[in-house]
């Protein structure tokens, strides 16, 4: 019995700023009585279930899992690369402003920077109104107030947070 066993790893993890643990996953590799399971790495961690079928890593680098048959010694090995992407976004909640008699209404002027084609925004308050435009960078509000702007990456989980007061 000369059979290899497969090794198989799912697509590669992305560590962001959610998951600063992932999980890798070799289930769709040879199982059975005489497998045996090895996950080794040059330059991350191994937290769990090295001679598993899956393992839990808390690092970004190259990981391999290699995949023996105890019965007949073939092996094979697979790697898999573990990213890590914990880039904040930028944000600037914009200028100040004053509401006056003939001003009634203020277009905030957020601003976001990096891989802004991933982002989600959101301008909350605290007692005050946002009349409209509360998920874009330019809201219109018509009270005075602290007003804050939350820029999410939606693939990296990554949030920042900048505030503009109006008087």
């Amino acid at each position: 019995n000369v059979v290899i066993p497969v090794s198989q790893v799912d697509e590669p993890v992305l560590m962001g700023c959610l998951d600063p643990v992932v999980t890798l996953d070799g289930t769709g590799s040879s199982q059975g009585s005489d497998i045996v399971y090895e996950w080794t790495t040059p330059d991350g961690n191994i937290l769990s279930g090295q001679n598993e079928l899956s393992a839990e890593v808390d690092a970004p680098g190259a990981y391999t899992l290699l995949v023996q048959n105890l019965f007949n010694g073939c092996f094979s090995s697979v790697e898999t690369t573990v990213v890590q992407d914990i880039e904040i976004p930028g944000v600037e909640a914009g200028p100040g402003d004053e509401l006056t008699c003939v001003l009634v209404e203020i277009e905030l002027q957020g601003q976001a920077t990096g891989q802004t084609d991933r982002f989600v925004y959101e301008w909350t308050t605290d007692m005050v109104n946002i009349t409209s435009g509360a998920s874009g960078l330019n809201p219109i509000v018509d009270e005075a107030g602290l007003y804050f702007l939350t820029v999410t990456d939606t693939i990296n989980g990554c949030s920042a947070v900048d505030t503009v007061q109006i008087t």
